[in-house]
């Protein structure tokens, strides 16, 4: 096999993190029931991530146009650096730093907050969702689906930036 820099990696804060993995879905969601401090074999109690929908929370409702539809909270003065280089966790690509929601409402309730606050609503082609988030968790107490980025989400992907009226 030789070298690809875009194979995926375990994340970090495992003890595999870094190693290069299968890339199959069974494996990256081992690799993220880890990450979240889960039982990583545990199919039974969380989500086996083995298909699109639970992968994207065990629900098809923000899939429009064969688009997967999610949401992202920031303040006016952020949005020129994401729509020029993506949206990039300032962290680190850990399944563990949530940073979009599945809910409008939500990121405008819970996430906007800060001077000049914006919504960014992402459009991922159905065949990109693995590529560029983490699986979901489920759903959380507010009935969203949180995820976290694998990687740089282009800015290609921004479908509409909304502004608090």
């Amino acid at each position: 096999m030789s070298y690809n820099p875009n194979q995926p990696r375990d994340p970090a804060g495992v003890p595999t993190g870094g190693q290069w993995t299968s890339g199959q879905l069974d494996t990256i969601g081992v690799a993220a029931r880890k990450a979240a401090g889960l039982d990583p074999e545990d199919k039974e109690k969380y989500l086996s991530f083995g298909s699109l929908e639970n992968w994207v929370g065990g629900t098809t409702e923000n899939i429009v146009d064969g688009k997967y539809v999610f949401y992202h909270a920031t303040i006016q003065k952020h949005v020129s650096l994401i729509t020029e280089m993506g949206l990039k966790n300032p962290r680190s690509f850990s399944a563990k730093w949530f940073m979009t929601t599945s809910s409008l409402l939500e990121a405008w309730d819970m996430h906007a907050t800060g001077i000049n606050p914006v919504v960014i609503e992402f459009r991922i082609p159905i065949s990109k969702v693995t590529e560029y988030l983490w699986p979901s968790m489920g759903k959380n107490s507010f009935g969203a689906i949180w995820h976290s980025p694998r990687k740089t989400i282009p800015s290609k992907y921004i479908f509409k930036i909304r502004k608090h009226k």
